[in-house]
């Protein structure tokens, strides 16, 4: 299966990573990196992992929680199964979108 990032994914990551630099965490970078690469490898293999989550009248997204780095990916697997798009990610305390 091929993954793909959405937009306001990789502004997401991009985010993070920058509050962890200037926070002096950049083990946390690094880590939120191997995580990211695990979730994708994981994906590609079982897409269907994550817990389903339905968002009123929007499509169905699922989410997975990284394994070391408080953080959750939410993503969607496109209608014909061939691809995932990562579509956010979110701190694991952080309010999300209704």
């Amino acid at each position: 299966m091929r993954i793909e990032r959405d937009p306001d994914f990789a502004a997401d990551v991009r985010r993070q990573i920058a509050h962890a630099i200037q926070e002096g965490g950049v083990p946390w970078v690094v880590r939120l990196q191997e995580d990211l690469a695990e979730v994708e490898r994981i994906l590609a293999e079982f897409p269907q992992a994550g817990r389903e989550l339905r968002l009123g009248r929007r499509a169905t997204v699922r989410k997975l929680r990284l394994r070391r780095a408080p953080f959750v990916v939410w993503y969607q697997i496109g209608s014909r199964g061939k691809t995932l798009v990562l579509v956010r990610l979110f701190h694991v305390r952080q309010r999300v979108p209704d």
